[in-house]
């Protein structure tokens, strides 16, 4: 009888354990915050086009920011010719990220290359943009907001 109350606590704790630790390892964790309301815009050539948010791309949004993992550095003035903006109404804090300072404003630079990979940019405090590494492989999100379906202005910019 004693043995198995043992037992029983062991598997109690185990599967304590396991449901602590295990997400926050293997990346099941719940992003750190979630966006309440996002704004997406196409920029090409400095001109920005709204472009509208699925809830497929937003949570995937949540999850490259919640997978954050080191500033890169800091980028020149000049942004590329082509990028994806998304705008917060409201600032998103990201609880357990490297960027210490809630978030307003994120970019998304697509490939230049096939051998480049897209990179995450967050504009700072002081109007700078810059460059964070994320766990997350950004390719679903360029994914998603290249293939809004039903919207015929973003077929021109699918193959960007």
């Amino acid at each position: 009888m004693n043995r198995i109350k043992r037992h029983k606590r062991l598997a109690l704790w185990v599967v304590s354990a396991v449901m602590l630790f295990v997400p926050h390892a293997t990346g099941w964790a719940a992003p750190p915050a979630q966006i309440p309301a996002v704004k997406g815009y196409r920029v090409q050539s400095q001109s920005e086009q709204p472009v509208p948010v699925s809830g497929i791309a937003k949570g995937e949004l949540e999850r490259v920011l919640g997978e954050i993992t080191q500033m890169s550095g800091m980028r020149s003035l000049q942004m590329p010719p082509r990028y994806w903006v998304f705008r917060f109404p409201s600032p998103v804090v990201l609880n357990s990220s490297p960027i210490g300072h809630p978030v307003r404003e994120v970019a998304v630079i697509p490939p230049s290359s096939a051998t480049d990979e897209p990179r995450l940019l967050v504009k700072n405090t002081q109007n700078q943009w810059v460059e964070y590494k994320t766990a997350r492989p950004l390719s679903g999100l360029l994914s998603q907001m290249r293939g809004q379906a039903g919207h015929p202005h973003l077929e021109k910019l699918k193959h960007t």
